[in-house]
């Protein structure tokens, strides 16, 4: 560290001291010669690569004779770098003689083998056959063509833009396919899962509304939707045994339901019973809900069969009376018969009044029976039809194929012109800060592209968290 400080002191003062002496050569070559260096301190700049000419005049107090140019190496500030002295080459046919002492030289100043930065120092004019030399000052500065540097920095800004971009959409969506995939893959292995399908449909239908949110790109929502999919799936797992069990009495229940008569309003009513406990089942803490439910379930088919089995009795027994006896009975029996059958599962359980009229029904059949000698066989009397629901009417699509398809095209080039201005901008700004303003770009190369390159990066960067500070203000338009 010490010897850098060392060196960065001598190359200061060797730069302050060598300076000055270059500007003062040409007067001090006047003063002694007699002769005049127009322009006495040459100045070069151009691109890396290129070729630049310089005129040189040159006046004397005697006629010239036999002139010649003597260039001499150049070195950079630091001493490192050299430019050649056969970088430096003296147009011969450009040669123009004014007077007998006057000529005017052009000076080609070749650039395609110089590394970029600032080089001083000395060419000799020399007359007289070299009696007479006089010195003059040069100085080249040389920088990287525009070309390279731009592309670094359209590269910087097309990373930050694409790191902006993936940070904002693609980072939050590969997060939420990955999640969806181990998912799958656990559904996928899962060989029980079969026989639980509401398991399997509710966990689907969170997906579905995943990838309809992925698609708007609501992130949130989407996170959201994997997470209940995820917490179904968890719950089936951790029950799983109980689960199926109680999916294997489902069954049982419904196999019974089958085999009545499905137009009774209050089997309907506990067939929806039973459809709607399986169908929230991965709404429900645990199995031992979805068991409390189908107990209940079971009950109101057993309540209503025993009560059913009371009134075929009864039905039958009403068959059997004289048809004077059984003209009166008719009626009521089919009454009885119409309200059991549209009884609702719940005022079933609480309708002890019915169940002790078909009791006191039976009594009274049974006494008459038993008055009578003769006995008379009727036929049952048929169930109440209900007549079947019309279908729902189909909805006519909206037609908007021509308008979708037009503002897809809006959209895309909305977006593809809101980037492509967004690079030229931030590009051009770190191009003229960077490089245009920067005389010997290219002198250091790391630091100077990879200037351009973390510019280009940053820039892109900085822009994001601005937007995305303004639109948290709620500002209209700028969400």
């Amino acid at each position: 560290m010490a010897k850098a400080i060392i060196k960065f002191i001598i190359i200061t003062l060797k730069g302050l001291v060598v300076s000055p002496l270059i500007l003062l050569l040409p007067a001090l070559a006047e003063a002694k010669t007699g002769a005049i260096v127009e322009p006495n301190q040459i100045t070069v700049a151009g691109i890396k690569g290129k070729s630049e000419t310089r005129e040189v005049f040159l006046r004397t107090s005697v006629p010239i004779d036999n002139l010649q140019f003597i260039p001499l190496p150049l070195k950079n500030v630091d001493g490192f770098d050299v430019l050649p002295a056969k970088a430096i080459i003296p147009v011969q046919k450009s040669v123009k003689q004014i007077s007998p002492v006057e000529f005017t030289v052009l000076v080609k100043f070749d650039l395609r083998n110089v590394p970029s930065g600032k080089y001083s120092g000395k060419l000799r004019l020399s007359y007289q056959n070299d009696k007479q030399t006089i010195p003059v000052g040069v100085i080249v500065i040389v920088k990287d063509d525009w070309y390279l540097p731009f592309l670094v920095l359209i590269i910087g800004t097309s990373l930050g833009i694409s790191v902006s971009i993936y940070r904002a959409k693609g980072k939050p969506r590969d997060e939420i396919l990955v999640r969806v995939g181990q998912l799958r893959a656990q559904m996928q292995d899962d060989p029980d899962l079969a026989k639980a399908q509401v398991f399997h449909s509710r966990v689907e239908a969170y997906l579905i509304d995943v990838r309809m949110a992925i698609q708007a790109q609501r992130w949130e929502e989407a996170e959201e939707s994997v997470e209940q999919g995820e917490l179904v799936w968890s719950k089936w797992s951790k029950g799983r045994g109980d689960w199926l069990a109680q999916l294997a009495y489902r069954d049982e229940l419904d196999q019974r339901l089958q085999d009545l008569n499905s137009s009774i309003p209050y089997l309907q009513a506990v067939c929806r019973s039973l459809e709607d406990a399986v169908r929230d089942a991965p709404d429900l803490d645990g199995p031992d809900q979805l068991c409390d439910r189908f107990q209940d379930i079971a009950q109101q088919l057993n309540r209503y069969l025993q009560v059913d089995r009371d009134m075929r009795q009864l039905i039958n027994l009403s068959a059997q009376l004289p048809p004077e006896d059984a003209k009166p009975w008719q009626a009521k029996v089919e009454n009885l018969r119409q309200q059991l059958d549209n009884f609702s599962p719940s005022d079933l359980a609480g309708e002890k009044s019915f169940q002790n009229e078909v009791d006191d029904g039976i009594a009274e059949i049974k006494t008459l029976l038993s008055q009578n000698s003769g006995i008379a066989k009727g036929l049952p009397i048929p169930g109440m039809n209900i007549p079947p629901l019309a279908p729902a009417p189909n909805a006519r699509p909206l037609k908007l194929g021509k308008q979708v398809t037009v503002a897809g095209v809006r959209l895309r080039v909305f977006i593809s012109g809101s980037y492509a201005i967004a690079v030229v901008f931030l590009a051009g700004a770190g191009f003229s800060e960077l490089y245009v303003d920067h005389s010997t770009f290219g002198a250091n190369p790391w630091k100077d592209y990879l200037g351009l390159l973390v510019w280009g990066f940053g820039a892109e960067a900085t822009r994001d968290a601005v937007s995305k500070v303004v639109q948290g203000w709620g500002l209209p338009g700028l969400k």
